[in-house]
């Protein structure tokens, strides 16, 4: 980030793609930083979940498995209840990942709403201002039109 006086210019490396902010104040620029970390958290959410589904058959004929070997007359059981512990220490690490990284979207989208009001009053007092300038223009033109 480089920074001068009230003025800074911030580079992002998003999903694909840099943003570049310039003449930002801080409470835009941290609402910025909220709506590209809820973006980032979303993303990282919907990877996990693609995971777990795409795991999901492997998971489920490994639980099959699982499931068989019990009913068979000479089975260790010793090995049966290592490879259950193995296998719900594994599904409880993969669900613990989604359920982290999901945390993280809530707690990001929390902060947009704290931080929403000051989007809405930002932008509307962007529009105003950008009205008024598109208005003088207006008149200036006209002005010139009649002259």
């Amino acid at each position: 980030m480089l920074k001068h006086n009230s003025f800074f210019v911030l580079l992002t490396y998003g999903s694909s793609h840099v943003t570049l902010f310039y003449g930002v104040n801080d409470e835009r620029y941290r609402l910025q930083r909220t709506l590209q970390n809820i973006s980032l958290a979303e993303e990282k959410s919907c990877n996990e979940l693609t995971t777990l589904y795409e795991d999901m058959e492997r998971t489920k004929a490994e639980m099959a498995s699982l499931l068989k070997r019990p009913s068979k007359v000479d089975y260790d059981i010793d090995a049966f209840a290592t490879d259950l512990q193995n296998f719900a220490r594994d599904q409880r690490d993969r669900y613990m990942r989604l359920y982290e990284v999901v945390r993280n979207l809530v707690e990001d989208l929390a902060l947009k709403t704290v931080n929403y009001p000051v989007l809405i009053l930002d932008n509307a007092e962007c529009l105003v201002s950008e009205l008024g300038k598109e208005s003088e223009i207006s008149k200036k033109q006209t002005n010139h039109k009649r002259h």
